[in-house]
Protein backbone atom coordinates (compact mmCIF):
# COMPACT_ATOMS: atom_id res chain seq x y z
CA UNK A 1 0.00 0.00 0.00
CA UNK A 2 1.41 3.39 -1.01
CA UNK A 3 1.94 6.33 1.30
CA UNK A 4 -0.84 8.90 1.28
CA UNK A 5 -0.26 11.88 -0.97
CA UNK A 6 -0.49 15.28 0.72
CA UNK A 7 -2.60 16.85 -2.04
CA UNK A 8 -5.22 14.07 -1.95
CA UNK A 9 -4.86 13.15 1.69
CA UNK A 10 -8.47 13.62 2.95
CA UNK A 11 -9.97 11.52 0.16
CA UNK A 12 -7.26 8.86 0.13
CA UNK A 13 -7.26 8.32 3.92
CA UNK A 14 -11.00 7.65 3.86
CA UNK A 15 -10.64 5.25 0.91
CA UNK A 16 -7.84 3.30 2.64
CA UNK A 17 -10.07 2.73 5.66
CA UNK A 18 -13.13 1.87 3.55
CA UNK A 19 -11.18 -0.75 1.60
CA UNK A 20 -9.68 -2.21 4.78
CA UNK A 21 -13.12 -2.55 6.41
CA UNK A 22 -14.88 -3.88 3.29
CA UNK A 23 -12.10 -6.42 2.73
CA UNK A 24 -12.10 -7.59 6.35
CA UNK A 25 -15.81 -7.95 7.10
CA UNK A 26 -18.20 -10.28 5.30
CA UNK A 27 -21.32 -8.53 4.05
CA UNK A 28 -24.33 -10.30 5.63
CA UNK A 29 -26.45 -9.25 2.61
CA UNK A 30 -23.87 -10.04 -0.09
CA UNK A 31 -26.10 -12.53 -1.92
CA UNK A 32 -29.08 -10.12 -1.80
CA UNK A 33 -27.42 -6.89 -2.92
CA UNK A 34 -28.17 -5.59 -6.38
CA UNK A 35 -25.41 -4.47 -8.72
CA UNK A 36 -24.14 -1.08 -7.59
CA UNK A 37 -25.22 -1.51 -3.95
CA UNK A 38 -22.40 -1.32 -1.45
CA UNK A 39 -21.94 -2.57 2.09
CA UNK A 40 -19.21 -0.05 3.05
CA UNK A 41 -19.46 3.51 1.72
CA UNK A 42 -17.76 6.89 2.16
CA UNK A 43 -20.96 8.98 2.07
CA UNK A 44 -24.60 8.65 2.99
CA UNK A 45 -26.45 7.37 -0.07
CA UNK A 46 -29.12 9.43 -1.82
CA UNK A 47 -31.20 6.35 -2.62
CA UNK A 48 -32.74 3.63 -0.43
CA UNK A 49 -30.24 1.07 0.87
CA UNK A 50 -30.31 -2.56 1.92
CA UNK A 51 -29.24 -2.81 5.55
CA UNK A 52 -26.75 -3.31 7.08
CA UNK A 53 -24.44 -0.56 5.82
CA UNK A 54 -21.24 0.93 7.18
CA UNK A 55 -20.33 4.51 6.34
CA UNK A 56 -16.75 5.80 6.75
CA UNK A 57 -16.27 9.57 6.70
CA UNK A 58 -13.58 11.99 7.69
CA UNK A 59 -14.81 13.80 10.80
CA UNK A 60 -12.02 16.36 10.99
CA UNK A 61 -8.34 16.89 11.39
CA UNK A 62 -5.91 19.31 12.89
CA UNK A 63 -2.36 19.89 11.82
CA UNK A 64 0.71 21.51 13.32
CA UNK A 65 4.23 22.12 12.09
CA UNK A 66 6.99 20.10 13.69
CA UNK A 67 9.31 23.12 13.99
CA UNK A 68 9.59 26.85 13.43
CA UNK A 69 11.29 26.66 10.03
CA UNK A 70 10.18 23.17 9.14
CA UNK A 71 7.80 22.20 6.33
CA UNK A 72 6.95 18.87 7.98
CA UNK A 73 3.74 18.59 9.94
CA UNK A 74 1.86 16.21 12.20
CA UNK A 75 -1.85 15.83 11.56
CA UNK A 76 -4.47 14.16 13.73
CA UNK A 77 -7.05 12.51 11.46
CA UNK A 78 -10.48 11.85 12.96
CA UNK A 79 -12.78 9.38 11.22
CA UNK A 80 -16.42 8.64 11.97
CA UNK A 81 -17.67 5.14 11.23
CA UNK A 82 -21.44 4.68 11.32
CA UNK A 83 -22.92 1.19 11.48
CA UNK A 84 -26.60 1.00 10.46
CA UNK A 85 -28.53 -2.25 10.91
CA UNK A 86 -32.02 -3.62 11.50
CA UNK A 87 -31.18 -5.24 14.86
CA UNK A 88 -29.19 -4.22 17.91
CA UNK A 89 -27.43 -7.59 17.93
CA UNK A 90 -26.17 -7.14 14.36
CA UNK A 91 -25.23 -3.50 15.05
CA UNK A 92 -23.05 -4.50 17.99
CA UNK A 93 -21.57 -7.48 16.16
CA UNK A 94 -20.60 -5.42 13.09
CA UNK A 95 -19.18 -2.63 15.27
CA UNK A 96 -17.05 -5.26 17.02
CA UNK A 97 -15.88 -6.54 13.64
CA UNK A 98 -14.95 -3.01 12.51
CA UNK A 99 -13.00 -2.52 15.73
CA UNK A 100 -11.18 -5.84 15.28
CA UNK A 101 -10.33 -5.25 11.60
CA UNK A 102 -8.85 -1.81 12.26
CA UNK A 103 -7.03 -2.88 15.42
CA UNK A 104 -5.57 -6.05 13.91
CA UNK A 105 -4.50 -4.43 10.63
CA UNK A 106 -2.57 -1.49 12.02
CA UNK A 107 0.42 -2.42 9.83
CA UNK A 108 -1.66 -1.72 6.70
CA UNK A 109 -2.69 1.72 7.89
CA UNK A 110 0.90 2.38 9.00
CA UNK A 111 2.16 1.45 5.53
CA UNK A 112 -0.15 4.20 4.21
CA UNK A 113 1.32 6.69 6.67
CA UNK A 114 -1.49 6.57 9.26
CA UNK A 115 -0.02 5.76 12.70
CA UNK A 116 -1.04 5.50 16.37
CA UNK A 117 -4.55 4.20 15.74
CA UNK A 118 -7.07 4.48 18.56
CA UNK A 119 -10.81 4.48 19.06
CA UNK A 120 -11.87 7.31 21.34
CA UNK A 121 -15.65 7.02 21.27
CA UNK A 122 -18.22 4.36 20.48
CA UNK A 123 -21.89 4.86 21.27
CA UNK A 124 -25.39 3.94 20.20
CA UNK A 125 -27.21 6.82 18.53
CA UNK A 126 -30.86 7.65 18.22
CA UNK A 127 -31.74 7.58 14.58
CA UNK A 128 -34.39 9.66 12.90
CA UNK A 129 -35.69 8.09 9.76
CA UNK A 130 -37.01 4.62 9.00
CA UNK A 131 -38.35 2.80 12.04
CA UNK A 132 -36.36 -0.24 13.11
CA UNK A 133 -32.94 1.05 12.01
CA UNK A 134 -30.23 1.00 14.66
CA UNK A 135 -27.01 3.01 14.54
CA UNK A 136 -23.68 2.87 16.32
CA UNK A 137 -21.26 5.79 15.93
CA UNK A 138 -17.57 4.96 16.23
CA UNK A 139 -14.87 7.64 16.35
CA UNK A 140 -11.26 6.75 15.57
CA UNK A 141 -8.07 8.79 15.29
CA UNK A 142 -4.80 8.34 13.45
CA UNK A 143 -1.64 10.40 13.45
CA UNK A 144 -0.29 11.34 10.01
CA UNK A 145 3.25 12.76 9.87
CA UNK A 146 3.74 14.48 6.51
CA UNK A 147 6.75 15.93 4.75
Amino acid sequence: MALLNRSQFPRDATFVLRELISGGITDPQNSNRAAGEQFVMTAHPDRPVRYPVIIVQQAGFNSRQTGIQDTNSITNVDVQIDVYTKSTEQRDSLAGSVFAVLEQNWEITSASGLHDFRFYNMQNASQQGPAGIYRKVMMARWLWPSQ
